[in-house]
C-alpha cells in the first residue's frame, strides 16, 4: 500500500532549510566581526614585544636636551625628526626640560631619560650616538657645562640582561659622539660590541 507523507512535511523541511542558511549567515556575520575586532600588531597601536631596550640617563643642575640616533642594518636612522624605522622605536624623546627632579648632594638637578626599543630580530650592525642638542635653552655650536650620559642597553628575552652599558661625556652644544656599534644574530642574540671607527649619524663628519 502506497503511503503519503502529511503536508506538515513540507513545512518542516522549509524551516529545517530556513534555518541552517540563518546558521550559515550568523556564522559569516560573527567571522567578519571577529575580524574587524581583532586586534591587528602595527594597526591599533599594538606592537610587537620588545627584544632590546636601550635607555640614556642624564642629570645636571642645568637642561641638557640629548638625544639619542640610532642607525640600523638598512642604513636608516631612528631619532627626533624619525622615531620609527623597521623594528626600532623611539619610545620616549626627552627634551631636558621639564625632567623628573632628584637630589644630589643635597641640590636639586633634573633627571632626563630618553628610550628606544628594538622589537623585533633583525640580523645586522647596529649603530649608536648621542647628540647634545641644546643646552639652557642655546642651540648653537658653543661650549657648555660637561654632561654625563649613562648608557645601558638589555636584552629582555628570555630574561632581562644588561649586554652593555657605559658613560657619555657632552661638554659641547650641538656635540655628536659615537657611543656603539653592536651586531644581532639571527637568533636574537647581541655581540661584536665596539665604540671603535664609530661613524657620524647626525653630521656628514664627526665633530668632537
Amino acid at each position: 500500500m502506497q503511503r503519503f507523507r502529511p503536508h506538515q512535511d513540507g513545512v518542516e523541511i522549509a524551516l529545517a532549510n530556513f534555518s541552517l542558511t540563518f546558521a550559515k549567515a550568523l556564522l559569516v556575520f560573527c567571522v567578519v566581526l571577529f575580524i574587524m575586532i581583532a586586534p591587528q600588531a602595527g594597526k591599533d597601536g599594538t606592537k610587537p614585544k620588545a627584544e632590546f631596550l636601550i635607555t640614556v640617563d642624564w642629570s645636571g643642575e642645568g637642561k641638557y636636551d640629548v638625544d639619542t640616533w640610532m642607525r640600523l642594518p638598512d642604513g636608516t636612522r631612528v631619532n627626533y625628526h624619525n622615531k620609527e624605522s623597521g623594528v626600532v622605536f623611539l619610545e620616549r624623546d626627552d627634551l631636558g626640560n621639564v625632567c623628573d627632579q632628584t637630589t644630589q648632594a643635597a641640590q636639586k638637578v633634573n633627571s632626563c631619560q630618553e628610550i628606544t626599543v628594538i622589537r623585533g630580530v633583525v640580523p645586522g650592525e647596529y649603530v649608536i650616538a648621542l647628540h647634545l642638542y641644546s643646552a639652557n635653552g642655546r642651540a648653537t655650536n658653543d661650549t657648555a657645562p660637561p654632561v654625563t650620559a649613562q648608557v645601558k642597553i638589555e636584552k629582555l628575552n628570555p630574561s632581562v640582561l644588561i649586554v652593555w652599558q657605559g658613560n657619555v661625556v657632552l661638554d659641547r652644544i650641538r656635540q655628536e659622539k659615537g657611543v656603539t656599534r653592536f651586531s644581532v644574530e639571527p637568533d636574537g642574540q647581541a655581540d661584536e660590541f665596539s665604540s671603535d671607527d664609530l661613524p657620524a649619524l647626525v653630521y656628514t663628519e664627526n665633530r668632537s
